[in-house]
């Protein structure tokens, strides 16, 4: 369980200090205090830090869990997504499962730290002060992180081990670097679990590496940067998030004039860059209409004036548009739709071409000022493009059904493994019904034969 805990301090701590953009936002958030800590104790950060650990965690989060076969956790409207489309390749293929629920649906309540275990306590109190000491680096970002980490690690771990019967076989994750996500992961890990990740973006290479049971990825390109990351742990599967037919090859049939242009900012827009990018637009001759479609994480909130003048609409729309996105991984879904898609830096605070999509040569890239003419009127997408655009979306040169079917097997497998405690529970009912009490003394005396201890 240590083990299991202090990699998930590394992951998370990992991302922090490799991106200075996450960095920035997440400080935003950091409370004087932990700035303070960080600061003021330099090699004595660990205990300190252990000791502001212990007061901060005064109640757990526990949740009341079911038996199922699989447990989802995520928070986000994309994670959502991607649990849904793991299911529905599994219902494709015929996997059977009993039940799945998504932690978040359970019923939860706080109980106080004092009430969990302290084998369970120490191995985050003691453990967070171990990854300080292993670290060259810790500021307040880095120990806000960690805090939530360290809070969704201990709530699960309490919540499933005071109840192994009710482990899920199979735990799956969208996300493989926030902390709550990774709390939830490392928990599972930590309990024999094994851990699903399903890509629910395009990654870079500030991500820690793959170390899942197995991991869905979206694309070739996903798959590289993550073995430019590290060694890449347990199985992959490199699967289109298409639900049908790919219309890649539709971006190739340009509109002309007459255009609907649509703006997809991020979560982290510039202020008014939106608003600069639309009056271009009002200017433009050639555009019929546009709009504007919000990341669903976004924390900016339209008034109503400002929606009606922006014309802000919930979900993408099927009609055919011209798509100018900040540095956001939907890129690829708009193109898999047949969108002509440009980015627009100039949105968000971003560094440009995060994902690196403009420097693979799968989209071109606008500023502002070109909104005012047809920027779409362009010689970029051609048959060259749609040859590298197959690094991006699989489904436009590979067999899909294959490998949902290699997918398939691989969780049916996973599915049909039983518990320890299945076990365990199994071999305790034949000796109760054999009548071996002496079998049972010998059980509890820690006195079985090694040949049988590893059932429990």
């Amino acid at each position: 369980m240590s083990g299991a805990f202090l990699k998930g301090c590394h992951r998370v701590g990992g991302v922090i200090t490799r991106s200075p953009d996450l960095s920035a936002i997440v400080a935003r958030r950091v409370p004087d205090e932990l700035n303070e800590i960080a600061a003021a104790h330099g090699a004595d950060l660990s205990s300190a830090y252990k000791k502001y650990l212990k007061g901060r965690i005064r109640t757990v989060r526990a949740y009341d869990v079911a038996g199922v076969d699989i447990c989802f956790f995520g928070k986000t409207a994309n994670n959502m997504k991607e649990f849904t489309f793991l299911l529905e390749v599994l219902d494709g293929q015929g996997v059977r499962y009993t039940h799945c629920f998504l932690m978040e649906d359970l019923n939860s309540f706080p109980i106080a730290a004092a009430a969990v275990p302290r084998r369970l306590s120490d191995i985050v109190f003691d453990g967070s002060a171990q990854w300080i000491r292993e670290s060259p680096q810790v500021t307040g970002t880095h120990l806000h992180q960690h805090l939530r980490y360290a809070r969704t690690f201990l709530g699960v771990l309490y919540s499933f081990e005071r109840k192994r019967h009710l482990l899920p076989r199979v735990a799956v994750v969208a996300n493989d670097h926030s902390p709550a996500q990774v709390g939830f992961a490392a928990a599972m890990q930590s309990l024999g679990v094994p851990v699903i990740y399903v890509q629910h973006a395009q990654v870079s290479e500030i991500f820690p590496p793959l170390d899942f049971e197995a991991a869905v990825l979206r694309n070739a390109v996903s798959l590289d940067t993550y073995r430019r990351i590290g060694l890449v742990g347990g199985q992959t599967f490199v699967l289109s998030r298409s639900r049908g037919p790919t219309l890649f090859d539709k971006v190739l049939e340009r509109p002309k004039d007459n255009v609907i242009v649509g703006i997809y900012p991020t979560s982290y827009t510039v202020p008014g860059a939106v608003r600069r990018a639309v009056d271009a637009l009002r200017s433009n001759p050639a555009v019929d209409d546009y709009f504007v479609k919000p990341h669903p994480n976004s924390p900016e909130r339209f008034s109503e004036e400002e929606a009606e003048y922006l014309r802000v609409r919930g979900s993408i729309p099927d009609q055919r548009h011209v798509a100018i996105v900040g540095n956001s991984s939907i890129v690829v879904e708009l193109l898999g739709r047949g969108h002509v898609v440009h980015q627009l830096f100039e949105l968000d605070r971003i560094k440009p071409d995060y994902y690196g999509f403009v420097r693979a040569g799968l989209v071109p890239a606008v500023e502002i000022e070109d909104l005012g003419r047809s920027f779409w009127l362009n010689n970029f997408y051609d048959e060259a493009w749609l040859a590298r655009a197959v690094q991006f979306e699989p489904a436009i040169a590979e067999d899909q059904d294959l490998v949902k079917r290699e997918l398939a097997a691989f969780l049916r497998d996973l599915l049909r493994r039983p518990r320890r405690l299945e076990l365990r529970s199994r071999l305790l009912d034949l000796m109760r019904r054999s009548r071996v009490g002496g079998l049972l003394r010998l059980l509890t005396h820690g006195k079985l034969p090694r040949s049988l201890v590893g059932l429990f």
